[in-house]
């Protein structure tokens, strides 16, 4: 297990340091929240805004623990309110492994003739003869998969299209490739070898998870700060397998539906995530309260988005209660006074191409708020001309 902090420097420069790397003996939840309050308590760190995790339950518990634990030291934003993160990044996995899995028999019959390549030397210099023999100019090689990252099933089938022609061929040259396909992998048959359909199927699948290839990259990037950009990313999801569940192609259109019951667990509602992935979105100053609303109405029910805007303005205004507390307390100890300091937590509550799909969700709101604002400078142009004349 590592632990990984992120912060701003005095320069407003976003760091991160790997603060520690150990092996833990067990992955129960309070085990895992021990380590994590014995790790924060060597490095001195007090004070604790989120941590954000993968979606498991041990995870969960830890994050009970640390904010039973943290909290009552006072260490917490909002009493722990906002602390937990579900890691997005391994979400989108989710959703997408659950798109695919109903289709893996193409993915697995490469999948094997991947691992047949690489499985020893001698077999992997047979099959650059092959891919001189079929004139393929590439300067890569075909690369196995960990199946259950979508990133990594991504390139293997990326790099594996380009060797279809060299893969061909060790039908007839290679005895060893059939009966290696024969052989029992545990209690079954290995799927394969690939056919035309399962390279026609690999296209589509190429084609399909290069978006969330690209969001995944961008949910992964440790330059820069990325949570201003997380809901831009899970709202053009949506978009996306709208618009694919109504695909007329069967084999997308099945994927996109499952794939849309898997999101709506876990991005479906807005109390399904962290609330500050959407304050981000307000903070941001190209976007603003304006956007995030024309955002929710177009992800969500009409009827749902009023509610969904009032519980991101009440946990705007939960926030700003609370630091501005903090600044009142600071200047109290500042100033050699005492300071009874009391978490605020508001318990009113209200029911509730991947850069391409969201740079184009992005002008179509900037074009709707452009001939919004000229709608009202036409009427107010026609409301002063009688005066005028």
């Amino acid at each position: 297990m590592s632990l990984t902090t992120y912060f701003v420097d005095e320069e407003w420069k976003l760091q991160q340091r790997i603060i520690i790397f150990f092996q833990i003996e067990n992955n129960k939840g309070d085990t895992v929240g021990r380590e994590i309050e014995k790790c924060l308590r060597e490095w001195g760190f007090e004070k604790v805004f989120t941590i954000t995790v993968d979606n498991a339950t041990s995870n969960d518990r830890a994050i009970t623990y640390l904010q039973r634990k943290l909290g009552a030291r006072g260490g917490l934003v909002c009493g722990g309110k906002y602390l937990h993160v579900r890691c997005c990044a391994h979400v989108l996995n989710l959703i997408v492994n659950e798109g695919i899995k109903e289709q893996q028999t193409s993915i697995e019959s490469i999948r094997n003739a991947v691992r047949y390549v690489r499985s020893s030397p001698q077999r992997t210099k047979k099959f650059k003869d092959c891919i001189v023999v079929e004139l393929i100019e590439s300067k890569s090689l075909v690369c196995l998969d960990v199946p259950t990252r979508l990133n990594s099933t991504y390139l293997m089938l990326e790099h594996a299209d380009k060797f279809e022609k060299a893969f061909d061929r060790p039908y007839d040259e290679e005895p060893d490739f059939l009966r290696w396909f024969g052989e029992d992998s545990g209690e079954k048959r290995k799927v394969g070898p690939p056919i035309p359909l399962d390279w026609q199927h690999a296209r589509l699948f190429i084609e399909f998870l290069r978006i969330f290839y690209e969001i995944t990259l961008s949910f992964f990037s440790s330059l820069h700060v990325t949570s201003n950009k997380c809901f831009h990313e899970i709202a053009s999801i949506t978009s996306q397998l709208t618009s694919w569940s109504q695909n007329h192609f069967e084999l997308l259109g099945c994927m996109a539906c499952s794939m849309k019951n898997k999101y709506h667990k876990y991005w479906g509602p807005v109390d399904k995530f962290n609330p500050l992935l959407l304050v981000a979105v307000v903070l941001d100053l190209r976007y603003k309260l304006d956007y995030l609303c024309w955002c929710l109405e177009d992800v969500y029910d009409k009827e749902v988005s009023p509610s969904m805007t009032g519980f991101v303005k009440l946990t705007l205004e939960t926030l700003y209660k609370f630091y501005k507390q903090e600044a009142v307390d600071d200047k109290g100890r500042e100033d050699g006074g005492s300071s009874s300091r009391d978490v605020l937590d508001d318990n009113n509550k209200v029911s509730i191409g991947a850069k391409g799909v969201s740079e184009n969700r992005v002008n179509m709101w900037k074009n709707k708020k452009e001939r919004r604002l000229m709608q009202i400078a036409s009427q107010t142009w026609r409301d002063i001309w009688p005066r005028i004349l």
